[in-house]
């Protein structure tokens, strides 16, 4: 690993499950008890401002989605507000303009939902990572992405 972390970031947003945001982040923590600073996680949001699951549980995200820098993986947790209209359109906007910078985009559970929002083939493709194949390969990047922290 060379002495650099993988860096995650989570994007939160009103009414995600919270089990589907602090599962992923429990699992990457008690593998840096592993292995330390293996990972480092980020929680983040499209404006940076705070957000309040389904349960109401109201989360202070690290920084902004832009202002997060480059990172490995993007995860999507899942949530019941995907599905009420015009939630997903600027998720799926944010996660299609990641997507050329990423090793990885992953949804959880519901997460998956807001796929009805990508684009389908065209050029260029829907999933344009790890130069322009879709996310089903297991290749790495050719060299890892130049990380900096949130600012």
């Amino acid at each position: 690993m060379a002495g650099q972390s993988i860096r995650i970031a989570l994007l939160g947003y009103d009414g995600l499950q919270t089990l589907d945001l602090t599962g992923p982040l429990d699992a990457f923590s008690s593998a840096n008890d592993l292995r330390r600073d293996a990972y480092e996680t980020l929680v983040v949001t499209l404006d940076g401002n705070p957000f309040a699951s389904e349960s109401g549980l109201k989360i202070t995200p690290d920084c902004a989605l832009a202002d997060a820098g480059l990172f490995d993986t993007l995860i999507l947790p899942g949530g019941a507000s995907l599905r009420r209209p015009g939630m997903a359109g600027p998720i799926a906007s944010a996660l299609i303009g990641q997507a050329p910078r990423l090793r990885r985009l992953v949804s959880v559970c519901t997460g998956i939902d807001v796929g009805g929002e990508f684009p389908v083939g065209g050029d260029p493709p829907a999933w344009p990572m790890a130069g322009g194949s879709p996310p089903t390969g297991n290749s790495p990047p050719t060299s890892p992405p130049a990380f900096r922290p949130c600012a």
